[in-house]
């Protein structure tokens, strides 16, 4: 047993400290809105937090017991702690306990959940231990469990807060240079000798700079007042041809480069500042985009119809797949985050008959899933849009 399991399995800070820790392992797993209810005692309403991903909103509960318990115990707890979802006008329960429990015994909460018209999501003593024992859970795992880091474990938090501090500071550059850009271009429009160089420099910009900053503001939604958004083109036989078609309705008004045509020139991903040597990601050459674009969608118009009839999972993974190999061959100069979250919604309304809008707000993990998904790892990607679609995993 390792060192973190072991500490989690004997639970030794008391119920406060556990619901303060659960509060912190949401948040570095793409949870927001934390609301910590009562965690110094107290009525809860039966929810130890309140918090919301992706649009959908979840009571929190914590189940830490000073050594292991039966699953008989754990699933009264689960089930009591359901009731506080209906009460709290909650669209599901997120389980965090330093218990262990076996892919059956997850499956047979869920399905207790669901029961009850509820979405469940269930963080065991193993999924506890993966994210103490990454880059993004040290300081927690330091925190509450006081397990010091290692060279290795220090070089890698540091790494990824050095990480953490560039997106920040990106975001918060983005925001001042478009507010300034605006109050350029108002001074520009105030003057009629204004060159017509400058103004196009200035709305293309603009345009680039509003959309970096749409990307990465975390701002909540409301499920339920999202509106859906259609095409009369089903996707089953989508060509290059209608995919520049819908890039160019998305975009169109935006001023970007290269509007309803495939990229021309080399890209790459990363910070505006950086330079080719030092980015984040470089997408195929263009050369490439043509034949890599009309393979995918080949492939998604082969595999539909199967696909169509085939489970809930292989829909999923089929969607996924699609969605991470556009993002990763970036057929366009810009907009093809756009493209590919419209596509996604339009998949999930043919394949499996959901109308609504498909919203994922946690960046940073969004992000990280799409890096790993250029190395053919789709898993955490899957993960992260099952929870967008369903609201549970």
């Amino acid at each position: 047993m390792k060192k973190t399991e072991y500490k989690l399995t004997l639970w030794r800070e008391g119920q406060t400290n556990a619901e303060r820790f659960c509060a912190d392992i949401l948040i570095v797993d793409g949870f927001n809105s934390i609301d910590s209810q009562s965690p110094l005692g107290g009525p809860d309403g039966l929810k130890d937090v309140v918090c919301e991903k992706n649009s959908w909103t979840y009571i929190g509960a914590a189940y830490f017991a000073t050594t292991q318990k039966t699953y008989a115990a754990i699933r009264r707890k689960f089930v009591h702690d359901l009731d506080g979802v209906a009460a709290n006008n909650a669209n599901g329960i997120v389980f965090i306990t330093n218990q262990s429990l076996s892919p059956t015994q997850k499956k047979a909460l869920k399905k207790k959940a669901k029961d009850e018209n509820a979405k469940a999501i269930i963080y065991d003593n193993e999924r506890l231990r993966t994210i103490l024992d990454s880059a993004i859970g040290f300081s927690i795992r330091l925190k509450y469990l006081r397990i010091k880091m290692n060279k290795e474990e220090q070089l890698a938090f540091f790494a990824h807060q050095q990480s953490k501090l560039s997106q920040l500071l990106n975001e918060q550059s983005n925001e001042i240079i478009s507010a300034l850009s605006k109050k350029i271009d108002a001074c520009c429009k105030k003057s009629l000798e204004s060159e017509s160089a400058i103004s196009e420099f200035i709305s293309a910009t603009q345009s680039t700079l509003n959309f970096l900053v749409e990307s990465t503001q975390n701002v909540k939604s409301d499920k339920k007042r999202l509106e859906f958004p259609t095409i009369e083109t089903l996707t089953v036989g989508i060509t290059i041809e209608e995919l520049c078609s819908i890039h160019k309705l998305i975009m169109y008004g935006f001023n970007v480069p290269g509007l309803g045509r495939l990229r021309t020139h080399k890209v790459w991903i990363g910070s505006p500042s950086g330079t080719p040597d030092k980015v984040a990601y470089t997408p195929p050459s263009p050369e490439k985009v043509s034949e890599l674009t009309e393979a995918l969608l080949k492939e998604w118009r082969t595999n539909y119809k199967k696909v169509l009839l085939g489970s809930r999972k292989k829909k999923i993974k089929a969607i996924t797949k699609f969605h991470g190999d556009f993002l990763s061959i970036h057929p366009f100069m810009d907009g093809n985050g756009r493209v590919a979250r419209f596509l996604l919604n339009q998949q999930v309304s043919e394949l499996l008959g959901l109308q609504l809008k498909v919203v994922i707000e946690d960046k940073p993990s969004y992000f990280s899933a799409l890096t790993d998904a250029q190395n053919n790892n789709y898993e955490t990607l899957e993960r992260i849009i099952t929870q967008a679609i369903f609201g549970e995993e």
